[in-house]
């Protein structure tokens, strides 16, 4: 989706989507940032947002306080 995006985005000025999500949840921290980087460089520039999952939670996203207690540090190396 990132392709066709960025090839909208040359020929119109204006992106196809405001924001895009990549979930690599179950790969390894630093796998998960590396390729979250890449990605957003490429979002960047058409001012566009990237979600990215730093973990699994099993389906808890609206009970992020207790999924990621005692993760703090992993967190912390994300943000």
């Amino acid at each position: 989706m990132l392709d066709e995006d960025e090839k909208f985005f040359k020929a119109n000025g204006i992106p196809l989507f405001s924001s895009h999500m990549i979930d690599l949840s179950e790969e390894s921290k630093e796998e998960n940032i590396e390729i979250c980087v890449k990605y957003l460089k490429r979002a960047a520039p058409m001012k566009q947002w990237l979600e990215m999952e730093i973990g699994i939670t099993g389906g808890e996203e609206g009970m992020l306080c207790s999924v990621f207690e005692g993760r703090e540090e992993e967190i912390r190396v994300v943000c």
